[in-house]
């Protein structure tokens, strides 16, 4: 169906609202007409049969997504390409899409995940991916689930001038193909904040915070993964605090050169257990 003003769909507890999407878009938004318009989905399930994405927000203020199922699409569980819209998913289940759990597309887009599993998806469980050009995207995950995608848990990409401004808190990134939490930018700066979450046997690093990133990295329990516990790409800068590191088969924290171009790490007050610690060849750029 497509919500062209402000509505609320619900499924009220004991009655089951499901639409089964044989092609296209299971619910799409799209209410440029209606200025400032409010959209609920509530308790529905939403599963794919050959189908794109199972909720797509393309023009309205907000969207909030409560208590749903959404499987079994092609391209993304949950897609949000509104600009300046607010996309608010909350006790949500995003499972068993062939692409991305819930994505992140817009110009000034805000995104907000609060008790949300994403998880056995094809490609990230969550990408932040903002327009090129715009000002950025905004995430703010709390009390989540990010685990079993053969992309990145959560992987937060800025292009041509667009920035990223993640916040991930009190959440699981656990057994993901390739990084448990990536940020990177390709010119301009983003800035991510990861605190007192779980982040373990990911294949490849647990954290790794990339080019133009500014990060503030603590109180995370990080164990177990294919790469670094916590890696900092070239021209980063990274506050590591009271973090426990253990058994990640690359270094604790690794830092990447050349040293044209440092990274800049700041440790304090962290626990490095079993395994190789630092690999930061160039010391500059470990400060304690």
């Amino acid at each position: 169906m497509t919500v062209t003003k402000s509505v609320s769909t619900i499924a009220p507890p004991g009655i089951y609202g499901g639409i089964s999407v044989l092609s296209g878009d299971g619910i799409t938004v799209n209410a440029p007409s209606s200025p400032g318009a409010i959209v609920v989905l509530r308790g529905l399930s939403i599963t794919g049969q050959g189908s794109d994405r199972g909720i797509t927000l393309m023009a309205a203020a907000r969207l909030r997504v409560e208590n749903c199922v959404v499987s079994a699409m092609h391209v993304a569980g949950i897609s949000h390409t509104a600009a300046n819209a607010e996309l608010i998913v909350l006790d949500t289940i995003v499972r068993d899409n062939l692409g991305s759990g819930v994505y992140l597309a817009a110009a000034v887009g805000s995104l907000v995940l609060d008790h949300v599993r994403s998880e056995h998806n094809g490609g990230n469980g969550v990408p932040l991916k903002p327009s090129p050009g715009s000002l950025g995207a905004y995430a703010t995950i709390t009390d989540s689930v990010f685990a079993h995608n053969e992309g990145d848990g959560i992987g937060a990409d800025s292009v041509s001038g667009a920035t990223i401004t993640p916040v991930v808190e009190c959440s699981v990134i656990s057994n993901n193909r390739q990084n448990g939490f990536r940020a990177g930018a390709s010119s301009s700066s983003g800035v991510a904040t990861l605190s007192r979450n779980a982040i373990n046997d990911n294949t490849g690093n647990g954290i790794w915070i990339q080019a133009f990133v500014r990060a503030v990295v603590s109180e995370n329990v990080v164990h177990r993964n294919g790469g670094a516990g916590i890696r900092a790409g070239v021209d980063s800068l990274i506050y590591i605090s009271a973090n426990v590191t253990n058994r990640n088969f690359g270094s604790s924290v690794v830092c990447d050169g050349p040293s044209s171009v440092l990274s800049v790490v700041y440790l304090k007050d962290n626990l490095f257990a079993e395994g190789l610690t630092l690999s930061c060849p160039y010391t500059t750029n470990t400060k304690q």
